[in-house]
């Protein structure tokens, strides 16, 4: 219990992300926090309004871009 637990995928596939953490949500021991940005240096970019992290292929266009990156914060309370 309170432990923080962090899913990532390199995928932005609704099925691999969306869907994952809706049903993990759907226990009442888990609990989704917002992903600060000083976790990622800042980077305030690559994260959603709901404190998700995602990367997109257009993001640092001038350096090759990204790669698709999805990333949640899960905090066990029970």
């Amino acid at each position: 219990p309170g432990a923080p637990i962090v899913y990532s995928v390199c995928s932005l596939q609704p099925e691999e992300r969306k869907a994952v953490i809706e049903a993990v949500s759907a226990d009442a021991a888990i609990a989704r926090q917002k992903i600060p940005a000083a976790a990622i240096a800042g980077e305030n970019q690559f994260l959603t309004r709901d404190g998700e992290l995602r990367t997109l292929p257009s993001q640092w266009g001038e350096l090759g871009g990204l790669d698709g990156f999805y990333a949640v914060l899960l905090q066990r309370t029970l």
